[in-house]
């Protein structure tokens, strides 16, 4: 298809005014009993790189049970233990290093330089009402 040429692709901040163009899909979940029985709009990329491409540049993995129960399902080398030496070799992380992150890979991941006062609140009104803060985020 034709190039993606769009500053909406291109700018982190303006991904939100991807969701619901040609250039994405928008799913429906079933509805989700944890969240008052409502179905969740799950948009994805309709554009070369998918999802990646409309993400905010979000860099987020999934938890090891979700990999362990990929394995568990049959998807040998699907497991937490198989997949985070992966993720170790693909990462370029400014922050975190150790058993859980890597440092040297050609994938740069980063913390936001700037984060809103609100968002800092939310955060704390978090840990105020009993929410462990993890760092690992």
């Amino acid at each position: 298809g034709p190039a993606d040429n769009t500053r909406f692709i291109d700018m982190p901040a303006t991904f939100a005014k991807v969701i619901g163009t040609a250039r994405s899909w928008i799913y429906q979940s079933e509805p989700e009993p944890s969240v008052g029985g409502r179905s969740l709009r799950i948009p994805q990329g309709r554009t070369l790189g998918g999802g990646s491409s409309i993400n905010a540049m979000l860099y987020i993995r999934g938890q090891p049970e979700d990999y362990d129960g990929w394995r568990d399902l049959g998807c040998p080398g699907w497991g937490w233990d198989d997949v985070l030496p992966v993720y170790k070799r693909l990462e370029r992380n400014e922050r975190l290093a150790g058993e859980r992150h890597g440092i040297d890979g050609p994938l740069p991941v980063s913390d936001p330089r700037y984060r809103h006062p609100l968002s800092l609140a939310y955060v704390r009104a978090a840990q105020q009402a009993g929410y462990r803060f993890n760092d690992d985020f």
